[in-house]
């Protein structure tokens, strides 16, 4: 993993259940040999906006948005921003939806369920776009 001397990866978390996006929050607080900004957005349209300031190194995006379908919400995060990696938070699934998403251009999909610190971060610093 990245030195804990580097720049810090920033993660913009998409998820409306505030459960999760605590969850998730402290997966990654647990891991010292990296740091990651984490900013959060609840919906699609908070997303979009968000990402307006470019600034985003990933995107981890869950699957249900109250806003969009997770597919949909992929599609138009790929269309609009096309160099922003994405990463699919899913529950316990489909596997035809995780095939669907890594066609889509999603980088990865992770079953929230069956994620620790460790792979979390893995899976964030191998896609994350850095200068």
């Amino acid at each position: 993993m990245a030195g804990a001397g580097e720049d810090p990866i920033r993660v913009l978390l998409v998820d409306h259940d505030a459960s999760e996006v605590m969850a998730t929050r402290f997966l990654l607080a647990r891991v010292a040999e990296a740091r990651f900004i984490v900013d959060e957005a609840g919906s699609l349209s908070a997303a979009l906006q968000r990402l307006t300031k470019r600034d985003i190194d990933i995107v981890l995006l869950d699957s249900t948005l109250p806003d969009s379908d997770g597919l949909e919400a992929l599609g138009t995060l790929r269309s609009r921003y096309p160099d922003t990696p994405v990463i699919m938070l899913a529950g316990a699934g489909d596997r035809q939806w995780v095939s669907n998403a890594l066609e889509m251009g999603a980088r990865d999909c992770i079953v929230k369920d069956n994620v620790n610190s460790y792979l979390l971060a893995r899976i964030i610093l191998r896609h994350a776009k850095k200068p």
